[in-house]
Protein backbone atom coordinates (compact mmCIF):
# COMPACT_ATOMS: atom_id res chain seq x y z
CA UNK A 1 0.00 0.00 0.00
CA UNK A 2 2.95 2.29 1.04
CA UNK A 3 4.44 1.59 -2.07
CA UNK A 4 1.25 2.13 -4.46
CA UNK A 5 1.10 5.65 -2.76
CA UNK A 6 4.96 6.07 -2.67
CA UNK A 7 4.62 5.41 -6.89
CA UNK A 8 1.34 7.62 -7.29
CA UNK A 9 3.37 11.00 -5.89
CA UNK A 10 5.86 10.26 -7.99
CA UNK A 11 3.83 10.48 -11.03
CA UNK A 12 1.68 13.49 -9.56
CA UNK A 13 5.14 15.30 -8.96
CA UNK A 14 6.32 14.09 -13.01
CA UNK A 15 3.37 15.24 -14.16
CA UNK A 16 3.59 18.83 -12.32
CA UNK A 17 7.55 19.54 -13.38
CA UNK A 18 6.33 18.35 -17.20
CA UNK A 19 3.33 20.81 -16.71
CA UNK A 20 5.52 23.55 -15.59
CA UNK A 21 8.13 23.19 -18.16
CA UNK A 22 5.73 23.45 -20.81
CA UNK A 23 4.04 26.59 -19.61
CA UNK A 24 7.42 28.59 -20.71
CA UNK A 25 7.46 26.75 -23.87
CA UNK A 26 6.96 29.54 -26.53
CA UNK A 27 3.74 29.66 -28.28
CA UNK A 28 2.05 31.80 -31.16
CA UNK A 29 0.52 34.79 -29.52
CA UNK A 30 -2.94 34.92 -32.10
CA UNK A 31 -3.21 38.45 -31.39
CA UNK A 32 0.01 39.82 -32.29
CA UNK A 33 -0.64 42.13 -35.95
CA UNK A 34 2.87 41.24 -36.90
CA UNK A 35 2.69 38.62 -39.03
CA UNK A 36 5.18 39.11 -41.95
CA UNK A 37 8.61 40.31 -40.79
CA UNK A 38 11.66 41.52 -42.94
CA UNK A 39 15.07 41.37 -41.04
CA UNK A 40 17.05 44.43 -43.14
CA UNK A 41 20.91 44.69 -43.53
CA UNK A 42 23.03 45.68 -40.26
CA UNK A 43 24.91 48.96 -39.80
CA UNK A 44 28.34 47.42 -39.16
CA UNK A 45 30.38 49.41 -36.14
CA UNK A 46 33.16 47.13 -36.36
CA UNK A 47 36.33 46.39 -38.63
CA UNK A 48 34.60 43.03 -40.05
CA UNK A 49 33.11 42.78 -43.11
CA UNK A 50 31.38 39.31 -42.84
CA UNK A 51 30.18 39.67 -39.18
CA UNK A 52 26.88 41.24 -39.78
CA UNK A 53 25.78 39.43 -42.23
CA UNK A 54 26.53 36.29 -40.19
CA UNK A 55 24.61 37.58 -37.35
CA UNK A 56 21.73 38.60 -39.71
CA UNK A 57 21.55 35.45 -40.96
CA UNK A 58 20.72 33.76 -37.31
CA UNK A 59 18.83 36.47 -36.46
CA UNK A 60 16.75 35.64 -39.45
CA UNK A 61 16.41 31.98 -38.14
CA UNK A 62 15.28 33.28 -34.54
CA UNK A 63 12.61 35.14 -36.25
CA UNK A 64 11.44 32.32 -38.66
CA UNK A 65 11.47 30.00 -35.17
CA UNK A 66 9.10 32.39 -33.15
CA UNK A 67 6.02 31.79 -35.08
CA UNK A 68 6.32 34.41 -38.28
CA UNK A 69 6.63 34.45 -41.75
CA UNK A 70 10.20 35.71 -42.87
CA UNK A 71 10.83 37.55 -45.75
CA UNK A 72 13.93 35.80 -47.27
CA UNK A 73 17.50 37.59 -46.92
CA UNK A 74 18.00 37.80 -51.11
CA UNK A 75 14.73 38.91 -51.60
CA UNK A 76 15.31 41.51 -49.19
CA UNK A 77 18.18 42.59 -50.36
CA UNK A 78 16.80 42.67 -54.38
CA UNK A 79 14.24 44.88 -53.47
CA UNK A 80 16.13 47.33 -51.34
CA UNK A 81 18.80 47.58 -54.17
CA UNK A 82 16.74 47.67 -57.49
CA UNK A 83 14.03 49.75 -55.96
CA UNK A 84 15.35 51.69 -52.87
CA UNK A 85 19.11 51.92 -53.75
CA UNK A 86 20.13 50.73 -50.44
CA UNK A 87 22.75 48.44 -50.28
CA UNK A 88 24.23 48.73 -46.71
CA UNK A 89 22.75 48.89 -43.50
CA UNK A 90 23.60 52.22 -42.71
CA UNK A 91 21.76 53.51 -45.64
CA UNK A 92 18.37 52.88 -43.78
CA UNK A 93 18.69 56.12 -42.29
CA UNK A 94 17.56 57.54 -45.15
CA UNK A 95 14.24 55.32 -45.49
CA UNK A 96 11.82 54.40 -42.70
CA UNK A 97 9.58 51.64 -41.27
CA UNK A 98 6.65 52.67 -42.96
CA UNK A 99 8.08 53.21 -46.49
CA UNK A 100 10.03 49.78 -45.98
CA UNK A 101 6.92 48.05 -45.05
CA UNK A 102 5.19 49.44 -48.86
CA UNK A 103 8.22 48.40 -50.47
CA UNK A 104 8.78 45.01 -48.81
CA UNK A 105 5.06 44.24 -48.04
CA UNK A 106 5.87 43.06 -44.42
CA UNK A 107 3.96 43.99 -41.06
CA UNK A 108 7.27 44.31 -39.41
CA UNK A 109 10.92 45.23 -40.26
CA UNK A 110 13.94 44.51 -37.79
CA UNK A 111 16.70 46.74 -37.84
CA UNK A 112 20.03 45.37 -36.57
CA UNK A 113 23.31 47.30 -35.90
CA UNK A 114 26.67 44.83 -35.08
CA UNK A 115 28.56 47.09 -32.13
CA UNK A 116 31.39 44.73 -31.52
CA UNK A 117 32.76 41.49 -33.74
CA UNK A 118 36.25 40.65 -32.33
CA UNK A 119 38.53 38.19 -31.63
CA UNK A 120 42.13 38.16 -30.03
CA UNK A 121 44.52 35.39 -30.29
CA UNK A 122 48.15 36.02 -28.67
CA UNK A 123 48.53 32.17 -27.41
CA UNK A 124 48.97 33.48 -24.07
CA UNK A 125 45.35 35.79 -23.58
CA UNK A 126 42.17 35.09 -25.97
CA UNK A 127 39.44 37.17 -26.14
CA UNK A 128 36.06 37.04 -28.16
CA UNK A 129 33.33 39.00 -28.21
CA UNK A 130 30.20 39.67 -29.89
CA UNK A 131 27.62 43.02 -29.01
CA UNK A 132 24.47 43.26 -31.30
CA UNK A 133 21.36 45.47 -30.62
CA UNK A 134 17.96 44.72 -32.87
CA UNK A 135 14.57 46.30 -32.60
CA UNK A 136 11.55 44.62 -34.14
CA UNK A 137 9.54 47.88 -35.88
CA UNK A 138 5.85 47.71 -36.63
CA UNK A 139 5.27 49.15 -40.61
CA UNK A 140 2.26 50.05 -39.95
CA UNK A 141 1.96 52.43 -36.72
CA UNK A 142 5.95 53.08 -37.40
CA UNK A 143 6.22 51.87 -33.16
CA UNK A 144 9.16 50.30 -31.72
CA UNK A 145 7.57 47.04 -30.45
CA UNK A 146 10.47 44.81 -29.20
CA UNK A 147 14.01 46.38 -28.61
CA UNK A 148 17.01 44.54 -26.92
CA UNK A 149 20.94 44.61 -26.79
CA UNK A 150 22.38 41.32 -26.41
CA UNK A 151 26.41 40.32 -25.80
CA UNK A 152 28.78 37.40 -25.42
CA UNK A 153 32.03 37.90 -24.29
CA UNK A 154 34.79 35.06 -22.98
CA UNK A 155 38.22 35.41 -22.56
CA UNK A 156 41.49 32.50 -21.17
CA UNK A 157 44.50 32.75 -20.03
CA UNK A 158 47.09 30.52 -20.93
CA UNK A 159 50.13 30.00 -18.35
CA UNK A 160 52.04 27.25 -19.72
CA UNK A 161 54.46 28.73 -22.77
CA UNK A 162 53.84 25.40 -24.41
CA UNK A 163 50.31 25.03 -23.98
CA UNK A 164 50.07 28.89 -25.09
CA UNK A 165 52.42 28.10 -28.45
CA UNK A 166 49.75 25.15 -28.94
CA UNK A 167 46.88 27.43 -28.28
CA UNK A 168 48.32 29.83 -30.38
CA UNK A 169 48.77 27.74 -33.48
CA UNK A 170 45.61 26.07 -32.97
CA UNK A 171 43.64 29.34 -33.15
CA UNK A 172 45.77 30.79 -35.88
CA UNK A 173 44.78 27.76 -38.36
CA UNK A 174 41.22 28.01 -37.23
CA UNK A 175 41.09 31.51 -38.20
CA UNK A 176 42.88 31.32 -41.27
CA UNK A 177 40.53 28.13 -42.58
CA UNK A 178 37.75 30.16 -41.10
CA UNK A 179 38.37 32.94 -43.58
CA UNK A 180 38.62 30.37 -46.45
CA UNK A 181 34.97 28.62 -46.06
CA UNK A 182 33.32 31.72 -44.65
CA UNK A 183 33.31 29.83 -41.80
CA UNK A 184 33.38 32.83 -38.40
CA UNK A 185 35.32 31.67 -35.65
CA UNK A 186 33.03 33.57 -33.78
CA UNK A 187 30.57 31.18 -34.78
CA UNK A 188 29.23 30.11 -31.06
CA UNK A 189 29.15 33.56 -29.22
CA UNK A 190 26.96 34.28 -32.35
CA UNK A 191 24.69 31.42 -31.60
CA UNK A 192 24.93 32.07 -27.97
CA UNK A 193 24.11 35.14 -28.40
CA UNK A 194 21.11 35.04 -30.79
CA UNK A 195 19.89 32.68 -28.32
CA UNK A 196 19.64 35.53 -25.77
CA UNK A 197 17.77 37.61 -28.45
CA UNK A 198 15.18 34.61 -28.48
CA UNK A 199 14.23 34.05 -25.06
CA UNK A 200 12.93 38.00 -25.03
CA UNK A 201 11.51 37.89 -28.83
CA UNK A 202 7.92 38.43 -28.73
CA UNK A 203 5.96 35.21 -30.55
CA UNK A 204 4.51 35.85 -33.79
CA UNK A 205 0.80 34.87 -34.78
CA UNK A 206 1.70 31.85 -37.00
CA UNK A 207 0.17 28.75 -35.66
CA UNK A 208 2.50 25.60 -35.76
CA UNK A 209 1.45 23.38 -38.55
Amino acid sequence: MKIMFYKTKCILFAIIIIGLSCAHVPRNNPANPIRTVAVLPMVNNTSDMDGPELVRKGFYKLVRNRYYEVMGIPQIDQILRGIMGITLGGQLGLTNARKLGEELDVDGVVFGELLDFNYTITGFYNSKVVRAKFKLVSTKTGDTVWEREEKVQKSEVVFSSKGAMEALKGNLGSKMISKIVKVSPLKNEINEMIYKFYRSFPPGPVAVK
